[in-house]
């Protein structure tokens, strides 16, 4: 894939990309989450740390980490959530106070996935503790996790994962760690969060796709057994599956026409919705999955059918839940964007 420049393809040529559409990374997405080649972390990196970078990072920054992103060596963490902020990022209180030419980062991140593994951890903090408008007062850095006084303690998830509780103990880091201005990373996020959560839906969008070709293919090999007769309650359910899988696509394609658009709010908004019916979708599509297959669809063994793909998608369909901002929050998004 890096050979191919796969990793970046959006980015402007100027910074090793090839001036890609949205559009088409969604479509290597599909296909990368639909084939589960382990390159998640890799096509992260991309959106999550490159795109800031690419448009706010100076030229040492854009030296030193694109062509890291770009070979797809890059591996990081995301710094958002903490014990008491969870989604809302303007309740957080880690803080980086400028001492000199340095910043000293004092606080703890919750629930970090990757970060035993991390190279770096893409970060928010609070380095204006005053602000009036708690937003305006967080900057971003980009921390190397072998920095001094940065401690992690992992956690092994439900899903098979590992998350780490990861605390920062007057842990020193240059300026030059700093991406965009300072007190203004809301922006930083921002900009790039559409994209973000277009990208996390088009993941469990080409996941959900895969799972339901594969309860096809099962359901093909005794349909009369695996489904029943014609008219069944499990047929039924098959279609409507088949047409929450394309309704899911469909508003994918929406919201990504809109963000190439640069209709900002719309795009928002409608990433927000490709967000959460991609997420009920998955957890939906296993559920019914179990229950057509029987037991023997919730065991992770090679003979299992799908391989343990079913019951691997209904524990990761929790995660889908939170990633990006919650549910719940991403539906208060739509609600006031609606309203």
């Amino acid at each position: 894939m890096a050979a191919r420049k796969w990793f970046g393809m959006t980015w402007p040529a100027a910074d090793g990309g090839r001036d890609a559409t949205l559009t088409e990374q969604l479509a290597l997405l599909d296909e990368t989450a639909y084939h589960q080649l382990p390159v998640a972390i890799a096509m992260a990196a991309v959106s999550v740390v490159g795109a800031p970078i690419v448009k706010y990072g100076t030229a040492e920054q854009k030296a030193r980490y694109l062509p890291r992103i770009l070979d797809g060596r890059l591996t990081f963490c995301l710094g958002y959530s903490e014990p008491e902020a969870g989604s809302d990022l303007a309740s957080l209180t880690t803080t980086a106070i400028r001492d000199g030419d340095d910043w000293v980062i004092n606080g703890t991140k919750s629930w970090i996935g990757n970060a035993h593994a991390a190279e770096y951890i893409w970060l928010a903090v609070r380095t204006d503790v005053e602000a009036k408008l708690p937003l305006a007062g967080i900057s971003m850095f980009l921390v190397p996790m072998a920095a001094a006084g940065i401690r992690t303690e992992p956690h092994q998830a439900l899903s098979g994962q590992i998350c780490c509780t990861v605390s920062f103990d007057d842990v020193r880091v240059s300026d030059a760690a700093r991406v965009g201005p300072v007190n203004r990373g809301w922006q930083v996020i921002t900009d790039t969060l559409t994209g973000e959560r277009v990208l996390l839906a088009g993941e469990l969008a080409g996941m959900s796709r895969r799972q339901f070709d594969e309860l096809l293919a099962a359901v093909r090999a005794d349909p009369d057994s695996a489904a029943g007769p014609s008219g069944s309650d499990k047929r039924a359910r098959l279609s409507g599956m088949a047409v929450q899988v394309q309704a899911v696509n469909l508003l994918l394609t929406e919201a990504v026409g809109k963000a190439e658009s640069s209709a900002a709010h719309t795009a928002r908004l409608a990433s927000a919705m490709a967000g959460v019916l991609a997420a009920e979708v998955a957890e939906q599509l296993s559920r019914d999955a179990l229950e057509i297959l029987g037991p023997a669809a919730t065991l992770g063994t090679p003979d299992a059918p799908g391989a343990g793909i079913f019951e691997q998608g209904l524990r990761l369909s929790i995660l889908a839940f939170l990633s990006g901002g919650t549910n719940d929050v991403q539906r208060g998004l739509i609600a006031r964007a609606s309203a």
